[in-house]
């Protein structure tokens, strides 16, 4: 799975686009509904975002082995607004894998600032959301509903699989079976 992500995180820029596209494509006739078919498939099975309360966003990172701080990535591609952009907090797999392509793009940072950052995100009227490889959380992004693109997809073009809710129950097994 890390090459997967590491393949992703290479070329995040482009995906974010290409999905924003394909979020463009439902709009089509005949093939939009296929299109949303399958854009949101692929999301459920293969790449999707979790939406996060503040609460769950402060247990992922308790149980976060190692936290490391860097871009928001939608608000980096589409920068429809002014929210900082130091925001996302990569963790699990992504703290492995996302430093190896850009070497001082992420600074590591201690739960109590990434507890910190979490809350004046949140202040800020950011949203959490937890990122998914595969079966592998990655990142947990505060971003807005301007820029995040699971967040477009799902409000503007109908594709569910984009961005999910998940219980509090589920979400604690999936870290502790995840460890991190």
């Amino acid at each position: 799975m890390h090459h997967t992500l590491r393949f992703y995180r290479r070329h995040q820029g482009h995906f974010l686009r290409f999905y924003m596209l394909g979020g463009r494509l439902t709009r089509l006739p005949l093939v939009g509904r296929l299109v949303r078919v399958v854009a949101s498939r692929y999301g459920y099975n293969m790449h999707t975002s979790y939406t996060v309360s503040l609460a769950q966003a402060h247990g992922v990172v308790d149980q976060s082995s190692q936290v490391l701080l860097g871009p928001c990535r939608c608000r980096q591609a589409f920068h429809r607004c002014q929210s900082p952009l130091l925001s996302e907090l990569i963790i699990g797999i992504g703290a492995q894998v996302f430093p190896q392509d850009r070497p001082g793009e992420y600074q590591q940072v201690t739960r109590e600032q990434a507890h910190t950052l979490l809350d004046e995100c949140h202040h800020r009227g950011l949203f959490h959301t937890l990122m998914q490889c595969q079966e592998q959380f990655y990142a947990l992004c505060n971003c807005c509903q301007c820029c995040c693109v699971p967040t477009r997809l799902r409000s503007d073009f109908g594709i569910r699989g984009t961005l999910v809710k998940i219980d509090a129950a589920t979400l604690q097994h999936r870290l502790t079976t995840a460890k991190g």
